[in-house]
């Protein structure tokens, strides 16, 4: 993952709503909790990176579903072929710098809460939007010891 600081040109692909679910039914407790999922997924040979971003929220006592968004971002980074190496196991070890495996997080967790701000409005959980978060910190958090490790990014919950 620490790559060389040398440039490396990317752009955003595309932007998918892959989920949304909304149960209207359950009662809505003083509490509610929320948890994401980040899965990392990178298609060497089309030159892209899948950030999949999945929000629950949950009644806090009872851990009754409301809400569900799944989003993906696509990422393109320009020959990706160059900075890719396979592992033992197979995975491709895509080498980017931290500073832009950070900002591709940040995007595609913006890109998460605007679709869920969009796709839940008018329902009973309209008011639900994903906090402002650190992007840094709670990407370090996710997947600071694959950073650390030069090891594939691949799939955790917060």
């Amino acid at each position: 993952m620490k790559s060389e600081e040398k440039q490396v040109e990317w752009a955003i692909r595309g932007i998918k709503e892959l989920e949304f679910m909304v149960n209207e039914s359950v009662e809505l407790d003083p509490k509610v909790d929320f948890k994401f999922t980040v899965d990392i997924t990178p298609v060497v040979e089309q030159d892209s990176i899948l950030f999949g971003i999945t929000v629950i929220y949950v009644n806090a006592t009872k851990k009754d579903e409301l809400l569900r968004e799944k989003v993906m971002t696509i990422f393109s980074i320009k020959d990706m072929k160059s900075r890719t190496q396979v592992s033992s196991d197979g995975k491709p070890l895509v080498d980017l710098p931290e500073k832009l495996w950070i900002s591709m997080f940040s995007i595609s967790f913006t890109h998460t809460r605007a679709l869920l701000a969009k796709s839940s409005a008018g329902t009973r959980f309209g008011q639900m939007l994903l906090p402002i978060i650190n992007p840094e910190e709670q990407f370090r958090k996710l997947f600071g010891q694959l950073l650390q490790n030069k090891s594939e990014v691949s799939g955790k919950s917060s």
